[in-house]
């Protein structure tokens, strides 16, 4: 399975709607777009930094005009999500300021690295854990047998607080 194919079944596991690209959302790099009872996010996979600072505000400019889309109206969140491999520091600044300006929609950008896109989409506000036990709330996945517990504080404490109670033994 590619990239575009786990994160079209990362969203759709987690209900949410994949809608059908337009040829100029293609053309600004976005390889998905997805919207959910509360949000809808485009996706797009870099090359590199570079494509990044040159197509996200025509991708913005793009996400507007889906506010005229009834499956996302004028009251949900928007999101541009972009899943680059390798982030040079030399350009880090320039990448906060994309994800700093807030008009139209929020950016978030993600280093891949080496790692599974699953495990890099779970960095995203899309995805919330929820315990095994638990309905399953839409934009929700399972973690499995962890206690619940350590899902309340993954939720609400820091991730040294975590840490000193796991070490502590304050798990069950």
């Amino acid at each position: 399975m590619n990239v575009t194919e786990k994160l079209q079944a990362m969203f759709q596991k987690s209900r949410w709607q994949q809608l059908e690209l337009t040829e100029p959302m293609k053309a600004s790099g976005l390889v998905g777009l997805f919207v959910s009872t509360y949000a809808a996010a485009g996706v797009s996979l870099p090359l590199g930094v570079q494509q990044l600072l040159d197509t996200w505000s025509r991708a913005q400019s793009l996400m507007a005009e889906l506010r005229d889309n009834p499956k996302v109206g004028k009251q949900k969140d928007m999101y541009l999500l972009f899943l680059i491999s390798s982030i040079d520091p030399n350009y880090v600044e320039a990448l906060q300021g994309v994800c700093n300006d807030t008009h139209v929609c929020r950016k978030i950008c993600i280093e891949v690295g080496n790692r599974d896109i699953n495990e890099v989409l779970m960095e995203t506000p899309f995805f919330r854990f929820r315990h095994s036990n638990e309905d399953s709330p839409e934009g929700s996945l399972p973690i499995g047998n962890i206690s619940k517990h350590i899902v309340e504080d993954l939720a609400k404490s820091s991730k040294e607080r975590i840490l000193e109670r796991l070490v502590g033994g304050e798990y069950d």
